[in-house]
Formats: C-alpha cells, structure tokens, sequence
C-alpha cells in the first residue's frame, strides 16, 4: 500500500505542476529569452512601492549607490532602479526560490494561487511581494555603507524572512489596494492573507489539506491507471 509520505509528495507534485500551468506568461517569456526586458513594469513597481511606503530606505539606498564625487540630484535617478533590477531579477525569474524558506515560499505560491483566476493581477502582487520583503529587511539596510553590503543582504538574508513578517507588510500596506482590485474583478471573496493555508503541513507524513485542482488532478491520474 501506499505510504503517507509518498501520497504527500504525490500531492505535492501536483500542486507544482498547477503551478506551472499557471505561471505567468512573462516569466515564461524570461525563460525562454533570459532577458530582464519583460519585467521592467514589475522593477518599476518594486521602486515605486519603496518611494511611497518606504522612503528612509529608499533614501539610503539612493545615497549609497550614488557615484562618490558626485553632486546628488534632487530629480530621480536611475541608480536604485539599475540596483533592484539586479536584486530582483532572480527573485522574479524563479518565483522567490532559493530566497525564501519553504514557509514563507508556500504563503506567496498561495497567494499567487489563490488570485490567480484575476486577470494580470500577479502583475501587482509579485512586486509587491518583492517590496515586502526589503521593507522586512530594512535594519540590515539601513546599516550598509556600500553597495555591495546591500547586494549581500538582499542575496543572503532574505532566507531569514519568517512568514508572518510578510503577512503583516501586505496587510498594512497592500491589502487595501488588493481588496480594490479583486472587487473590480468578478473573483470573491477576498482571503485574508493571515489565515490558513492550504500548504500548512506539507512536510508531515499526511496529506496536506487541499481541496483544490492539484488534488483532483492526482485522483484523476491515481483513476486512469487503475
């Protein structure tokens, strides 16, 4: 008979495959192409969120990429959206992979999933979530002199990210403007991102609670090959 484990892991490679299904045609154009040109609204938007809730740590990071010698411009600049595209990009390209731990990775891939009947609407919840995570980091960044201190931050301390620092950025700063969306949509009703997921005990020895596609997508396969 079938193990536990081996029905959770079953299951779980379903919810991959949904996943993949519905990934965002932008990134599979990135893949294909490897080129950033694709995310350039989903940059801007990281930078725009930073301006607006933020602006102590976009600030300091405008000063510290700024070239030494340089008279500072009171108009924008370009160096600290060069600077988050840098940062980004890989967060982009591999959906959070291999920068966040598996907790949180699972509350955004929910996310992600939960709204991912809303046309484009990943177009405002990845940057977002991509913003939530540097304001979630802003005592380490506020603390860096040089740019290459920001980098390693951003490349290596993102893996200390719990989920509830998330939840609690989106739900003070973005989760008023995702209920104003999803209202002009005919999706409902809205799911506060604080309560339960559907990925919760993905790594115990049972199947995780998912009534979902993923799993009748495994009942249907386990059915056509009886």
């Amino acid at each position: 008979s079938e193990k536990p484990y081996e029905k959770s892991l079953s299951l779980l490679t379903e919810m991959y495959r949904t996943f993949l299904d519905t990934m965002p045609p932008i990134l599979r154009d990135v893949y294909l192409n490897s080129s950033t040109h694709e995310l350039e609204p989903w940059f801007h938007k990281v930078e725009f969120h930073l301006k607006e809730i933020d602006r102590p740590v976009y600030n300091h990071m405008r000063t510290v990429l700024y070239p030494p010698d340089s008279h500072m411009s009171t108009n924008d600049d370009p160096y600290v959206l060069v600077f988050l595209k840098k940062c980004c990009y890989p967060w982009f390209k591999y959906m959070f992979v291999g920068c966040l731990t598996a907790d949180p990775l699972m509350f955004v891939w929910d996310q992600y999933l939960i709204t991912s009947d809303i046309p484009k609407f990943h177009d405002e919840l990845i940057p977002a979530i991509a913003a939530a995570m540097i304001i979630t980091l802003r005592d380490f960044l506020l603390k860096c002199k040089l740019t290459s201190e920001m980098e390693s931050i951003l490349q290596h301390k993102t893996n200390i990210i719990i989920t509830r620092q998330l939840q609690s950025v989106i739900v003070r700063f973005f989760l008023s403007e995702f209920k104003n969306r999803i209202a002009r949509s005919d999706f409902g009703p809205v799911i506060d991102p604080t309560e339960g997921r559907q990925w919760t005990s993905y790594n115990k020895d049972h199947v995780p609670l998912a009534a979902n596609r993923p799993e009748q997508r495994l009942t249907d396969r386990e059915r056509n090959e009886q």
